[in-house]
């Protein structure tokens, strides 16, 4: 028994250093210059990027990773990309188009603004929790609304709302209506949530319980958008709210709606990490550098290729519709000869 007991440390001991040296090997400004030699070493390796990200430093490489991201993840939302031809091998992009959410939509003095998706959202990382059975595995999950309270709750509402639809008066100066939705159909496996669903069904068919539960005793609602209609992304909306005034049911959804005025309305929530670093070298359209003082390219070496047709320079991304175009036309192609073909076919 001593024995397996040695071999299995043995093993343990070979294992991290095996992966050690690969995370050296990988991650190391040196990789690929002995490729047979496994170093294992905690020294820190300035200025690297994913060594900085796996041990969670906030480093001016992480700020500009960040603020990158922002960027891209903000400009790809502006367009959408459209296959055609076989197998979608051929693409174009065009303006994105967010068409507007079917919504409870009444002759009031109010006009929507803002709809947005605020399900639970979850985050793929598991707890232990321990109940009655052992420890379970419970998934936990991100709330995009957040609300508060002056006082408990029976029920977090904020679990359970499926959208908010923010609602401008036409005339009155910061005065708005947030319209809060929520299933009908009761939850068969989640017992909370379906005394939930029972007791909005109440708030629906007896007004007045409205003015007396705890379950409508809101202080301030928040969200951040994230592909929302009416607004751009990561934009910060506060409301503070006075009251509930009407519960409805519409297309399947109870609708629970606020009076409220505004805190925060459309605050940029990436501000805070602007790189003025990043953003110079966007306006100037400056080309990445690797360590070995090219430009960047994850294919390998940068290549240029030009136009059969016209003759312009390609190179960067485009590069791929010239060998698309080659391999299917027999001519390698442009952006700009690729679009007048397809209207010629």
């Amino acid at each position: 028994m001593s024995r397996i007991k040695d071999i299995i440390n043995e093993i343990k001991y070979g294992v991290g250093i095996s992966i050690a040296g690969a995370d050296s090997a990988v991650f190391s400004s040196n990789k690929g210059q002995d490729s047979n030699v496994v170093i294992v070493t905690q020294k820190e390796q300035g200025g690297e990027l994913a060594r900085a990200l796996i041990k969670g430093e906030v480093t001016q490489e992480v700020e500009d990773l960040r603020y990158r991201t922002y960027l891209i993840e903000e400009e790809s939302g502006k367009n959408e990309v459209i296959g055609i031809g076989e197998n979608d091998m051929e693409s174009f992009t065009i303006p994105a188009q967010f068409n507007k959410p079917n919504i409870e939509e009444l002759e009031t003095d109010f006009k929507t603004i803002i709809v947005q998706n605020v399900e639970a959202i979850s985050t793929g990382i598991t707890d232990n929790i321990e109940d009655k059975n052992g420890f379970v595995n419970k998934i936990n999950e991100y709330l995009p609304l957040t609300i508060e309270r002056d006082c408990r709750s029976r029920f977090s509402i904020e679990k359970y709302c499926y959208q908010i639809v923010v609602k401008e008066h036409n005339e009155k100066v910061n005065t708005y209506q947030l319209d809060l939705y929520f299933t009908i159909y009761p939850d068969t496996i989640n017992r909370i949530k379906r005394m939930f669903t029972n007791e909005i069904e109440k708030l629906y068919n007896d007004h007045q319980k409205i003015r007396t539960s705890d379950i409508v005793d809101i202080k301030t609602i928040e969200f951040v958008t994230n592909k929302a209609w009416g607004s751009d992304n990561n934009k910060k909306y506060k409301f503070k709210t006075y009251c509930c005034v009407e519960c409805s049911k519409f297309n399947g959804y109870y609708i629970l709606k606020f009076s409220s005025e505004s805190l925060i309305f459309g605050e940029k929530t990436t501000d805070k990490y602007f790189s003025k670093v990043i953003d110079k070298k966007y306006k100037e359209h400056e080309k990445r550098i690797n360590a070995n003082g090219g430009i960047f390219n994850l294919f390998g070496e940068e290549k240029i290729e030009y136009c059969d047709i016209c003759g312009d320079k390609i190179e960067g991304l485009a590069i791929n519709d010239y060998y698309i175009t080659k391999e299917k036309y027999g001519r390698g192609m442009c952006i700009k000869c690729l679009g007048k073909k397809l209207v010629e076919i």
